[in-house]
Parts: structure tokens; C-alpha cells; sequence
């Protein structure tokens, strides 16, 4: 997946950039996983703490991967 020069990491939280692409820019930029990272920067702002990530799998037939997302670490 490409993304944006200066786009944040997803350990930052920073949505700002992500949000202002829009719905077609973020795909021009990130191509179809955009969506995905946008997902996860909302969750992250939902719960208002960094996230731990503790499972992640592909899923090509959706264009895209399930996940899983904890506040606190998960062994």
C-alpha cells in the first residue's frame, strides 16, 4: 500500500491528514487499504489511548484484513 508523504503513522493518532483526503483522495494516495487505516484511526480516537495491536490478517477476497486492537497488551 502506498500512502502520502507526511501522512502519520498509526502509533501517532494523528487522523487530521487521513480525514482530509476525502474518500477518493485517500484512495488515489493508499489505494483500497486507505479505508482500512482510516478505521483504525477512528478507533483509536474512540477510545482515546494507543493502541495495542495484537492480531492482524490479510483477507484478499475483501480487499482487505481483519484486525484486532487492544488498549492494553494482549499475550
Amino acid at each position: 500500500m502506498r500512502f502520502p508523504s507526511g501522512a502519520p503513522a498509526l502509533g501517532t493518532g494523528e487522523s487530521e491528514p487521513v480525514a482530509a483526503l476525502g474518500d477518493a483522495g485517500l484512495e488515489e494516495q493508499a489505494g483500497s487499504g486507505g479505508h482500512e487505516i482510516r478505521t483504525w484511526l477512528i478507533s483509536r480516537a474512540a477510545v482515546r489511548a494507543p493502541l495495542v495491536w495484537t492480531a492482524y490478517e490479510p483477507v484478499p477476497e475483501w480487499i482487505t484484513g481483519m484486525g484486532i486492537g487492544a488498549t492494553f497488551e494482549v499475550n
